[in-house]
């Protein structure tokens, strides 16, 4: 039998400590990928959560929009913002909900002082509806030419016979890369892009100051300053109503706010609280019997953002268009995940 040498029994015991080394290093390396894992699996679990809980917000902001058209005592029915959906932090802002909180609002500058954000959901219908403006309404947009009118009113009509200096299929069909000339309202305000003439600036422009979504009917009660003068109201008549709408303490969304609550109403009681000129009192007239003016909302979208805090917060935001066709009909036209 051979018997092992000294030299051999060092040789061995290098061996083994290179041998235990490699399994202490492949132990380490094994470590290191389950603890990844396990943050890896921990951190989708968590947005996750945030997902379920922005989720959350969305399924809360729809029962209030519901039950505050189930409790409408006006036919027909008005929306203003100084109902529970426009404006309740209790509901809104920051409600706890499983291992984290969700928050439903939105940023709106025309708001003075802390009330920036808005803690409740926002009234698509404050804004005029691009699809449904005529053009000398388009006209009053910023960064419109009459050639953007024509073209934008070609690409919505459901004809190909171009405006004078418009632009149906034949202009699209002989670009470098062709395609047809849609002849249907815009869905995405991205849209624009494809029309002769706008441009990426364009899109930044109007995507604060209308909406896609609507008959084309103002709110008056929720409308924005900016939405009242692009209808053709002047500046300084527009912050007359807002002052009005806002009441005694000037604030939006308290108990004293005036409402309009009937499209009926609307000249009368401005004709009895402010000064309007004669002018003025034709075109908000116009606009009433036009359909352009009321007192009623159909589309709200809701900003909802689940939250889950920790060391690393996890924050997941859905964006939701609701049409509230009457009291017992609500339902989701648009979902942003």
């Amino acid at each position: 039998m051979h018997k092992i040498t000294q030299q051999e029994k060092g040789s061995l015991s290098i061996t083994a400590l290179w041998m235990l080394a490699l399994l202490t290093l492949a132990g380490v390396t094994l470590a290191e990928k389950v603890v990844t894992t396990v943050r890896q699996d921990s951190y989708r679990w968590r947005v996750i959560q945030a997902q379920w809980l922005a989720r959350a917000g969305v399924m809360q902001a729809m029962q209030i929009l519901q039950i505050d058209a189930s409790t409408q005592d006006s036919l027909p029915p008005y929306d203003a913002l100084n109902e529970p959906w426009a404006f309740q932090p209790a509901a809104f802002q920051k409600v706890p909900c499983g291992n984290g909180y969700f928050e439903v609002g939105y940023l709106d500058n025309a708001v003075p002082g802390d009330r920036n954000l808005v803690y409740g959901i926002y009234d698509e219908n404050r804004k005029p509806n691009l699809n449904k403006l005529p053009g000398d309404l388009l006209a009053r947009l910023p960064g419109m030419t009459p050639d953007k009118v024509d073209a934008l009113l070609d690409w919505i009509d459901s004809d190909e016979l171009p405006r004078k200096a418009g632009a149906e299929s034949e202009y699209y069909q002989s670009l470098k890369q062709p395609y047809s000339c849609k002849n249907d309202v815009l869905t995405y305000l991205d849209e624009l892009r494809l029309i002769r003439g706008f441009q990426e600036l364009d899109v930044q422009r109007l995507a604060p100051l209308v909406t896609l979504f609507g008959d084309g009917t103002v709110n008056i009660n929720t409308a924005t300053k900016t939405s009242l003068h692009l209808l053709g109201l002047p500046k300084e008549t527009a912050a007359k109503i807002i002052a009005l709408r806002n009441g005694p303490d000037g604030i939006p969304f308290t108990d004293d706010d005036i409402v309009f609550r009937n499209p009926t109403q609307i000249l009368p009681m401005l004709q009895k609280r402010i000064t309007i000129s004669q002018e003025d009192q034709i075109v908000i007239k116009g606009l009433i019997s036009a359909g352009f003016l009321g007192v009623h909302s159909s589309y709200f979208r809701i900003e909802s953002t689940g939250v889950i805090p920790g060391k690393e917060m996890i924050r997941k935001t859905i964006i939701a268009i609701v049409y509230r066709k009457n009291r017992n009909e609500l339902k989701v036209v648009r979902w942003i995940e």
